[in-house]
C-alpha cells in the first residue's frame, strides 16, 4: 500500500470501571516515490464503561481534518457506540 499513517493517543482510567481515552492521527499517501499528498489528520475521544467483567460499552467521536487534496475536501464527525461481550 501507498497509504501511510502516525498516530498517537493515551489513556486514563478514572475509575476501575472506566477509561478515558484520547487519540489523533495523520494520513498521507505517496502517488509517486518521493512525493507526498496529504490525506488529513484526525483528532478523537472515545470513553468505556465496564459493566461486568465479560461486558462493556464505549462511546466515541472523531473528527477529520481533510487537506484540499482530499476526496470530498470536507472534514467528516464520526459518532459511534460499542458494545463487547467476552465469553
Amino acid at each position: 500500500s501507498n497509504m501511510w499513517a502516525i498516530l498517537a493517543g493515551g489513556s486514563i482510567d478514572p475509575t476501575e470501571q472506566t477509561k478515558v481515552c484520547l487519540y489523533g492521527g495523520y494520513y498521507a499517501f505517496e502517488e509517486e516515490p518521493g512525493t507526498e499528498d496529504e490525506l488529513g489528520w484526525e483528532v478523537g475521544v472515545s470513553g468505556t464503561y465496564n459493566y461486568t467483567e465479560d461486558l462493556g460499552f464505549t462511546l466515541g467521536y472523531s473528527h477529520f481534518f481533510a487537506e484540499e487534496k482530499t476526496l470530498g475536501k470536507d472534514d467528516a464527525d464520526y459518532v459511534y457506540f460499542q458494545t463487547q461481550l467476552c465469553f
